[in-house]
């Protein structure tokens, strides 16, 4: 995906950074709204659905094999809860990669690779992190295409188990005007 930049050579978030303000800075040269909407992911890790990565890793044609390594790696976890020196009884995982692994990056992005690119919208992403861009002549015009994103967002999350935490989702209008403009939704709640 062309807007994912973490494990890309020659690619940071430093890269991702510079693109973002070049979007804004150009919107304002152009005397355009840009509006922008900051998606956090609730546990984005601890919650990737094991059986839809499996899914999507054959739909993009991975080698048996590789899928097959996968699945070991992600499937049969246990885990342990000690307290004051004693351990409860194991319990088995059932979603989620194991963080601090060197593949666990690489699997979320696999995970999260096939979000939608929409006409006039811009999406950054950096492993978990996900920002939402859309410009127009006015706010309205601005937000209308990202409300519409959020929509097919919310779909898409939805179908493949994927929660956001909506209170730490933020937006922002870059303007050189003060409008009003109006909220935007996401999962409907208005996004301050």
């Amino acid at each position: 995906m062309s807007q994912q930049f973490v494990f890309t050579p020659q690619l940071s978030t430093t890269h991702q950074l510079f693109r973002v303000v070049k979007h804004i800075n150009g919107g304002k040269n152009s005397n355009l709204v840009t509006a922008a909407i900051f998606l956090d992911i609730a546990k984005a890790f601890d919650k990737v659905w094991i059986e839809g990565l499996i899914h999507k890793l054959i739909a993009y044609k991975f080698p048996q094999y590789i899928i097959e390594i996968i699945q070991s790696y992600l499937t049969n976890r246990h885990f342990t809860v000690l307290v004051k020196n004693s351990d409860s009884i194991p319990r088995k995982l059932h979603a989620g990669v194991a963080q601090g692994r060197i593949l666990v990056p690489i699997i979320f992005v696999l995970f999260m690779n096939d979000i939608s690119q929409l006409r006039n919208i811009i999406l950054s992403l950096y492993a978990d992190n996900t920002a939402i861009f859309s410009q127009g002549k006015t706010p309205d015009k601005a937000i209308v295409p990202l409300q519409n994103c959020l929509k097919n967002l919310e779909a898409c999350f939805l179908r493949w188990k994927i929660k956001l935490n909506v209170d730490k989702t933020e937006s922002i209008v870059f303007n050189k005007k003060n409008d009003d403009w109006p909220n935007v939704k996401v999962c409907g709640t208005p996004i301050e």
